[in-house]
Parts: structure tokens; sequence; C-alpha cells
């Protein structure tokens, strides 16, 4: 994508494609750390018990966020059968 950005070629469906992959990918990973660490990861920054200086939590808790802030994942998706899939609207 870089690539064809620096020579001017405009990607839609492109980046919208890696927008849902990574966001699907982080929330997988921040889950399953989640789980894994189990009640300790629910510990507050600054807690003298929480791991990882409780970065875990702090991802969990924003992951929502950072998912909506750059188009839902159903707009993202839109934009993939419109642009790239070429479906109707």
């Amino acid at each position: 994508m870089v690539w064809a950005r620096d020579r001017g070629i405009t990607l839609i469906h492109e980046a919208s494609l890696a927008k849902v992959f990574g966001d699907e990918t982080v929330k997988r990973i921040v889950t399953t750390g989640m789980e894994i660490m189990g009640l300790q990861g629910q510990l507050r920054p600054g807690s003298k018990w929480a791991s990882f200086a409780a970065k875990m939590q702090h991802a969990y808790l924003v992951n929502p966020a950072w998912v909506i802030g750059g188009g839902s994942a159903e707009i993202q998706k839109n934009l993939i059968a419109w642009m790239g899939l070429k479906m109707p609207r």
C-alpha cells in the first residue's frame, strides 16, 4: 500500500481490507491475552500486582474505540464490496 501511495495510486478497498484484518487480529490478541492473564489481567495501572503495567487491560478497554475510530467494520466491509468487488449499493 505504501508503494502504491508513493506513486500516486489511490487505494480505497485495500486500506479497508488492511483495517478490518488489523482490527480483528488485535481483538483476538487482546482477548486471548486477557484470557491467559485471568483475573490479574483486570488489575488497574499502578497496582503492585499488575503484570505488564496493566497494558493488556488498557489495550482491551480501548480496542473498541480504535475499531470505531477509523470507521466501523460494517462501513469498511461496504467499501470493500462496492469498490473492490464492484457490487451494487
